[in-house]
């Protein structure tokens, strides 16, 4: 987490590690063979919206009026597949 804590609306860039399955029957030398070349590291940028229930939300659009629901397309992500947040600047308006 950045050593500045978050504040509604700030520019951040999440680094986390995403899930996925394979099907099939397989043996672990394998399985750890797939994950080594699987596993990929994502990068999200947004705007910090909220943590919720080990869940960190951010948005990819911000609306400032004062009738209109201010977050669009927001994500979700587990905080424990983070493995860096950066914030890169905080939006004042």
């Amino acid at each position: 987490m950045p050593k500045n804590k978050l504040k509604k609306g700030d520019l951040i860039k999440v680094f986390w590690r995403d899930a996925f399955s394979q099907s099939g029957w397989w043996r672990e030398e394998d399985i750890v063979k797939n994950l080594q070349e699987e596993i990929k590291e994502i990068e999200t940028i947004g705007h910090f919206v909220t943590k919720y229930k080990g869940l960190i939300v951010l948005a990819q659009s911000r609306e400032f009026s004062k009738d209109f629901n201010p977050w669009g397309n927001w994500k979700a992500i587990p905080l424990r597949a983070t493995t860096k947040i950066i914030k890169l600047k905080d939006v004042k308006k």
